[in-house]
C-alpha cells in the first residue's frame, strides 16, 4: 500500500528492476475524490534541479497501482507543488 507516512516504496518495472523512491507529499483533491502522491528518487532534472514524479492512487487498492495523472489534473498538482515551495521558503 502507498502509505504516505512511511515516505518511501519501492516500484518493481517489468524486467524486475526495483527502484526506491521517497514520498515527498501526499494529498486529497476535494473536487475529483482523489488521492495524490508526489516523489522523487534524487535523479537530476533537465533544469538541473531534482526530478519529480506524481501519480494518483487509491488507498484501498491492495495491489498499490499507481496511475498515471490526467492532463486535467496537473493543474491541482502544479498549485499543490507551488503552496509547498512558497512554504518552505517562509520557513
Amino acid at each position: 500500500m502507498i502509505d504516505p507516512e512511511k515516505k518511501t516504496f519501492t516500484i518493481t518495472a517489468e524486467n524486475g528492476e526495483t527502484k526506491e523512491f521517497d514520498i515527498l507529499f501526499a494529498f486529497h483533491n476535494k473536487e475529483n475524490g482523489k488521492e495524490y502522491v508526489v516523489f522523487t528518487d534524487y535523479s537530476p532534472a533537465k533544469n538541473g534541479g531534482t526530478s519529480l514524479s506524481a501519480a494518483s492512487f487509491d488507498p484501498a487498492d491492495p495491489q498499490n497501482t499507481l496511475a498515471p495523472i490526467e492532463e486535467d489534473e496537473w493543474d491541482a498538482v502544479y498549485h499543490i507543488l507551488e503552496e509547498m515551495q512558497k512554504q518552505l521558503e517562509e520557513q
